[in-house]
């Protein structure tokens, strides 16, 4: 195993011991400090689920206040005086050459584009408000298309968004500020190849919704990149997340491989509802400093991370409440805490296997009340504080080979 930048990451020293006291430097005094972000999205993307008792986060709140439900369309409202684009005219009087659509008024007192038939967006588009893509109808981005949407406008899918556009030009849906991606009830979106630029809330599914993949794409500067409704998936794989604005919450599933997230001083990855589940494989989750946590589970059923480096950041993982993890071949390295155990229980197992916990200034810590947690075959340096739960074992005297993403 390559130990990545090792003479660098003893830079992060000085850093690591300011925040060393705990994340009650953030936000409260330890266990059971709320999480605190999941406010609205400057465009009106609602969140899926807040948290009674999670961890916090000041950075995961965005820059708007229009906080809707999980359960329907934006209700930010994006304003238009009508939707151009190849497929589609509104309300508001822009006129196209594709399919008709029926005009339906935005919450947010302009006009949104209905697409009730099918169409493609080709290089060009440009999208002048929000746009409803009714059930049975397939909006395809065209390969390579640059795709340009009005500011604060929302794009919900009730039918079908699909695009293949990984090789050899990434497709573009862009705008300085729009409110972002709906995959609403009975809705399915297949991106490929698309990356998403300035969007408020990037991905948000809501209850009811199919399916919603996203691969091989770039998220840039999104307040929320990722908001998962209970009782919904959302899967990504290849894709990269950058210049975050704010968390990820996770209140459904999420199920990730070989993705690149760059948290940028925010909370990262945070379940917030018992039934959410996370799995996350050959990954690499990254901060700006030992600031702020990764994989934070609020509330939730299960998380499963492997094959995946988490550092510089403030906690590896930070649970407060959680039925089951496991955690294995995994590199948790210079950040100020590898694990902040703080609450789990249930049925299931919670273990950190074959991994390096290396270079953070605690390696663990155990507070509040927890079922059995089994550290084995790991290489742990640094402070460690077991309490009654944690059982090691098997401990090893040099780092773990295999690690980190295949």
């Amino acid at each position: 195993m390559l130990l990545h930048g090792r003479s660098l990451k003893v830079s992060f020293a000085a850093l690591v011991l300011a925040f060393a006291a705990g994340c009650s430097s953030e936000a409260g005094s330890g266990p059971g400090w709320h999480y605190t972000g999941s406010g609205g999205s400057s465009g009106g993307n609602g969140a899926s689920g807040s948290s009674s008792g999670g961890s916090s986060s000041s950075g995961a709140a965005s820059s708007g206040g229009g906080g809707g439900s999980s359960g329907g369309a934006s209700s930010g409202g994006a304003s238009s005086s009508g939707a151009s684009s190849s497929g589609a005219s509104s309300s508001g009087g822009a006129s196209s050459s594709g399919a008709g659509s029926s005009g339906a008024g935005s919450s947010g007192g302009g006009t949104s584009t209905t697409i009730t038939a099918s169409t493609t967006w080709s290089d060009g588009t440009s999208l002048a408000g929000s746009v409803v893509i009714a059930a049975g109808a397939t909006v395809t981005i065209a390969p390579g298309a640059t795709v340009n949407v009005a500011a604060n406008a929302t794009i919900t899918v009730q039918g079908t968004l699909t695009a293949s556009s990984a090789s050899p030009t990434h497709a573009k849906l862009t705008s300085a500020a729009w409110t972002g991606l709906v995959v609403d009830q009975g809705g399915t979106m297949t991106l490929d190849g698309v990356d998403l630029t300035g969007a408020a809330t990037a991905l948000q599914t809501n209850a009811g919704a199919v399916k919603a993949e996203y691969d091989d794409g770039t998220i840039t500067a999104a307040s929320t990149p990722f908001l998962v409704a209970a009782g919904t998936t959302l899967g990504t794989k290849h894709a990269t997340v950058t210049g975050t604005k704010g968390a990820s919450r996770i209140s459904g599933s999420f199920v990730a491989s070989f993705l690149d997230y760059d948290s940028n001083g925010n909370e990262g990855l945070v379940t917030l509802d018992p039934t959410a589940t996370e799995s996350i494989e050959d990954s690499k989750l990254h901060g700006s400093g030992p600031v702020a946590d990764m994989v934070v589970s609020s509330q939730g059923k299960s998380i499963h991370v492997a094959y995946t480096d988490i550092t510089s950041v403030h906690c590896g993982f930070h649970f407060d409440s959680i039925d089951a993890f496991d955690v294995s071949y995994t590199n948790v390295e210079s950040n100020a805490y590898g694990f902040m155990l703080y609450g789990s229980g249930g049925a299931g197992t919670r273990s950190v296997t074959y991994s390096n916990v290396d270079q953070n200034q605690i390696a663990y810590d155990t507070q509040g009340s927890n079922g059995p947690i089994t550290f084995d075959h790991d290489y742990v340096t640094g402070t460690t504080t077991a309490g009654t739960a944690v059982s090691a074992t098997n401990a090893q005297k040099a780092a773990v080979t295999g690690t980190g993403p295949r």
